[in-house]
């Protein structure tokens, strides 16, 4: 296994960070799809990763098998203190942008 932070740019990056969302999704509900008790999904991943991945991505690992491209596992995290600040602002922000649009966007 191979653990490595997500990659920094371009489609690298737009790959690790559609795998780690939906691992997100996959595995948020004891190891089970969220969708079990959640019905949006996406939603879900967005909430648990957009802040990390717009203001700490050089915080983000992942795991994968050596000489594969599946995300296995992640790992978040921040070290500056005024991250989780922005981190409530950025939820805040998406759940008045959820009041301006249908939550069927975030239905997948």
């Amino acid at each position: 296994m191979l653990i490595r932070p997500i990659h920094t740019e371009g489609y690298g990056r737009d790959a690790d960070i559609a795998g780690i969302k939906a691992l997100c999704k996959e595995r948020s509900y004891m190891g089970r799809d969220i969708c079990e008790v959640f019905n949006y999904g996406a939603l879900w991943s967005e909430l648990i990763i957009g802040a990390y991945e717009k203001f700490a991505p050089e915080f983000i690992w992942v795991a994968e098998e050596i000489g594969g491209s599946e995300i296995l596992g992640y790992l978040t995290g921040a070290l500056d203190d005024d991250f989780y600040a922005s981190q409530e602002q950025y939820l805040s922000e998406t759940v008045s942008r959820l009041q301006r649009q249908s939550l069927m966007d975030f239905s997948s």
